[in-house]
């Protein structure tokens, strides 16, 4: 509804012209309110076409701003005396935790993927002996 309209339908149903200053003031407050809205929104749009964004949420184009940086992962190598690095065809995950790991801690580490219903498989026990091997006492790594 328009302004004018309003204020014709109060004049016709007899408001004093006191009320229909209120009414005015109300609509153009309310009007200012959109539109300082609408100006923030047009902002932010202008911004965000001005300065593209990549995919970690900061722009190569904004000064002063650092691309996030994943910390270096250790790289765990091993040697072929140490742990095998071809599987071989007749391996088992159990074989291949008993090559770093005592009976009982090979047990606990299959208990323990079992319990969590995440299944043991050959590269998983690869991993996880890796892992082990890398800690110096793998025994005290599942620990």
């Amino acid at each position: 509804m328009s302004l004018s309209a309003l204020v014709q339908e109060m004049v016709d149903a007899g408001a004093t012209p006191q009320l229909i200053a209120i009414a005015v003031r109300a609509v153009e407050a309310a009007g200012s309110k959109d539109e300082a809205r609408k100006a923030k929104d047009r902002e932010r749009k202008r911004l965000s076409k001005e300065f593209p964004r990549n995919i970690q949420g900061t722009s190569a184009e904004i000064p002063g701003t650092v691309p996030q940086v994943s910390p270096p992962i250790e790289n765990i190598t091993l040697t072929p005396a140490s742990f095998p690095s071809v599987v071989s065809p007749r391996a088992t995950p159990r074989s291949i935790l008993l090559e770093c790991l005592s009976p009982e801690m090979t047990g606990a580490v299959i208990d323990h993927r079992r319990a969590k219903r995440s299944p043991l498989t050959l590269k998983a026990a690869q991993l996880l002996a890796a892992g082990f091997l890398a800690t110096g006492d793998p025994n005290s790594g599942p620990r």
